[in-house]
């Protein structure tokens, strides 16, 4: 347990201290990580203090890590509502002019 717990400090460390735009991908792997530590932590019953100590430590970084996660769905959002707006623009011009009329020409 305390190899995995490790593992998941330095992960989530190296998400907090990457200074260039980190891809969502690395954020949805660390949750997937994290949520089996934990359901083991909850087989495994008791912590000895290195593991506690682990925890302690990734709880540290765990405000970080959840303003990053917001920047990203913040960004989507963003995203989403702009490819919106240009849907509703563009519907305004394509719309099917050439609908259920007919022309009909008595003239003999």
């Amino acid at each position: 347990m305390i190899q995995e717990l490790a593992s998941l400090y330095k992960k989530t460390r190296e998400l907090v201290e990457e200074t260039s735009e980190v891809p969502y991908e690395e954020f949805v792997e660390l949750v997937e990580m994290r949520e089996s530590i934990i359901q083991k932590l909850y087989l495994y019953g008791t912590l000895n203090e290195t593991e506690k100590m682990y925890i302690q430590q990734i709880s540290q970084l765990d405000n970080e890590v959840n303003r990053r996660m917001h920047e990203h769905r913040n960004n989507a959002a963003q995203q989403l509502k702009k490819l919106d707006e240009t849907r509703k623009q563009r519907s305004g011009y394509d719309m099917d002019l050439a609908g259920e009329s007919y022309f009909i020409d008595y003239r003999k």
